[in-house]
């Protein structure tokens, strides 16, 4: 319904991301997740501070929606992973949200252990493990026998999980700490490639904004001029 707030929690405190998740609609998970406001016409400037603003608006929007814990402390990431949604899906929310990697539900698991429980995909194990290498150590409490297991353990009882993701998980953590610290430092320096092109661009359009002043200061004196002439 129009005006309903896309954070509205039920009595689990599950917001409608969650129960999408939950349910395996994953076109209503792409539909909370996509932008559904009007694009920006010919007639609007895309660059403009009110479509920034509008921008903004919705990312800080879906940020929220990925932060939202249910009663249990569930993440979307976690409904995510439980129902096997599309890697690309699972992939976008730790993007946006890669603290996500770090949080826990009431029963201690990680988004990791979910993946060791359901049999995630490698990439998604990888990614994981890239925002939060100590997430392979880390124990939670499994309801089977009571006992408290890392996703190295759980993927190894697990036929669900494939023998590349346990070759993954049996990976020690110094292997995944320096990966990380890699991906970080490729992280950084591609942010600093894009500022460069940015100030280049931004010097770029200050030397054109400045030959159009002068293009009009040209401009308005020949004005005068003829207007002088066409008053003698």
């Amino acid at each position: 319904n129009a005006g309903v707030s896309l954070l509205c929690e039920d009595k689990l405190g599950s917001i409608p991301l969650h129960v999408a998740r939950q349910e395996g609609f994953f076109w209503i998970v792409k539909y909370l997740l996509t932008d559904r406001s009007t694009p920006a016409t010919n007639s609007q400037d895309p660059h403009s501070h009110e479509e920034g603003s509008r921008l903004l608006n919705h990312w800080d929007m879906i940020t929220k929606m990925l932060q939202s814990r249910d009663s249990a402390l569930n993440l979307p990431i976690h409904y995510a992973i439980n129902r096997n949604c599309p890697d690309k899906l699972i992939l976008d929310m730790i993007k946006i949200y890669p603290g996500c990697a770090t949080r826990k539900n009431t029963q201690g698991d990680l988004p990791l252990h979910s993946c060791a429980k359901f049999g995630a995909s490698t990439t998604v194990m990888t990614a994981l493990l890239l925002e939060y290498p100590d997430a392979i150590n880390v124990k939670a409490l499994c309801k089977l026998d009571g006992r408290f297991l890392t996703p190295r353990d759980l993927a190894r009882c697990n036929p669900m999980v494939t023998d590349e993701g346990r070759e993954i998980l049996d990976r020690p953590l110094s292997h995944w700490t320096s990966l990380a610290a890699h991906e970080r430092f490729l992280r950084e320096k591609a942010f600093d490639t894009r500022m460069i092109k940015i100030q280049a661009q931004l010097k770029k359009s200050k030397e054109n904004e400045k030959k159009l002043i002068e293009r009009l200061v040209g401009m308005e004196k020949r004005l005068a001029a003829l207007e002088i002439e066409s008053k003698a």
